[in-house]
């Protein structure tokens, strides 16, 4: 793989904006510059192909033909990855070529043990991944921008974009749309009392019950992304461009990541408003520190996420080097803890992020009954929503959001999803103001 020097590109959206003509643009965008994690961005398109998963089918698809294959998708993954061209001058970047995607948390359905489905489908794949050979990334703590390129890879017109200058993104024209819950608040409370009634019989600790929000857009999904990352700046957002729909993720989460042969994830729990007053805003954050239920759901799912890595790990290897740790973002507080492992020989990260999808904070626990649960109750397929937008190269170097704060733009139609983990003491009012709480804040919900 090559590399070139581009001048620094502060703000992807125009370039993204221009690359989306050529079909897959994509970018793993850290809109949050002053989180740890939001130093490298990256962008891409055109890929050499790609593949869909969906209804347990599995379909490739290049330029102008598409058929369908009996490899199982991650088996397929696996074997682009091995094209891929590893340079030992790209030990600095974040990505050297190979796939980029998006896991649907209906993508587990293919990985663990579940029912058929109760809830109404969601007519975008489980599974969604392209073969990318190109890449601009970049460098928001140096101040540089980078075009990396396989030596087989079609050149891509980066120089000549930037050099006949990019078109603005043009902001929303007014607010963004009201969506309105597609669950009302009867059924919710149904459900919400079919999971209290699994607690109490011991079935599970903590289920995630979520509700799917949606309305009519017919306006640009770049635009509405525009509008809702200067709102909602998160390290780990994206907006990835589909025949299928346009994917839109304001997440603060990371899934997994690996590097030399470690494997880290960073689960959220607990969760507390910003206040502009400095005062208020320490008193939130001392809050949210101290309470003892969200400690407590935070280390429930450290537990589960120990016994996911350690499906895939050295035994005796995973650590947690950070437990309860406190993180601010623009709009909330966040407990967010680390755990740590050592990938054991012959796990590859693909493999490893099949054997712990979804994640497990988006889940519940235990995690297969909860997921059982939650499949069971929920009245809409999640989708896009609580999967993993993801970049994995031939150097073995992924990573990976939870798609929390995420939409779906389709079909002249806007689709959102909130959720909250139910445990023994939640109280069902309580969580349905939650959920509206969380759509509201995000893009705009009427409260029913």
């Amino acid at each position: 793989m090559g590399r070139s020097a581009l001048p620094y590109i502060d703000d992807p959206l125009p370039l993204l904006a221009a690359l989306r003509p050529l079909g897959g643009a994509v970018l793993l965008h850290s809109s949050d510059r002053v989180h740890p994690d939001g130093r490298f961005e990256i962008l891409s398109a055109a890929p050499e192909r790609w593949l869909t998963f969906h209804n347990g089918e599995t379909r490739v698809h290049t330029a102008g033909h598409s058929e369908s294959s009996a490899e199982a998708p991650f088996a397929l993954l696996e074997a682009w990855l091995a094209e891929a061209e590893i340079d030992p001058g790209m030990e600095t970047m974040p990505f050297s070529g190979g796939v980029i995607g998006l896991a649907g948390y209906d993508l587990n359905r293919s990985l663990e043990p579940l029912p058929p489905r109760s809830s109404q489908p969601c007519d975008f794949p489980d599974l969604i991944a392209g073969r990318y050979a190109w890449a601009v990334v970049n460098d928001h703590h140096r101040g540089e921008s980078w075009l990396l390129q396989e030596p087989q890879a079609k050149p891509p017109p980066i120089a000549a974009l930037l050099a006949q200058g990019l078109p603005a993104v043009a902001d929303l024209p007014g607010a963004a749309p009201h969506l309105q819950p597609d669950t009302d608040a009867e059924a919710y409370a149904r459900a919400f009392e079919q999971v209290a009634e699994y607690i109490r019989a011991g079935d599970c600790y903590q289920v995630n019950l979520a509700v799917r929000f949606s309305g009519s857009y017919g306006g640009d999904a770049l635009s509405l992304y525009r509008h809702l990352s200067r709102r909602h700046p998160a390290p780990f957002a994206g907006f990835l461009d589909s025949p299928n729909g346009c994917v839109l993720s304001f997440s603060p989460e990371r899934f997994l990541r690996t590097e030399a042969g470690s494997i880290e994830t960073c689960p959220i729990k607990g969760t507390r408003p910003r206040s502009p007053d400095p005062v208020l805003d320490r008193r939130l954050a001392d809050e949210l520190l101290a309470s003892s239920k969200d400690r407590a759901e935070n280390l429930m799912i450290v537990d589960l996420l120990r016994n996911d890595l350690g499906r895939s790990c050295v035994p005796g290897s995973i650590e947690v080097p950070s437990l309860f740790g406190l993180e601010s973002f623009g709009s909330v507080h966040h407990l967010v803890s680390r755990i740590r492992g050592r990938l054991a020989p012959g796990v590859s990260p693909l493999a490893a992020f099949a054997r712990a999808f979804p994640g497990g904070s988006i889940t519940g626990a235990p995690k297969v009954r909860a997921m059982q649960i939650i499949d069971e109750l929920e009245a809409h397929a999640r989708g896009p929503y609580c999967g993993s937008l993801f970049m994995v190269d031939g150097r073995g170097r992924m990573d990976s959001s939870i798609t929390i704060r995420t939409l779906l733009a389709q079909d002249d139609r806007l689709y959102c999803w909130g959720g909250g983990g139910l445990v023994a003491d939640s109280v069902c009012a309580e969580e349905w103001a939650e959920i509206h709480h969380k759509v509201g804040a995000l893009i705009g919900s009427k409260h029913t």
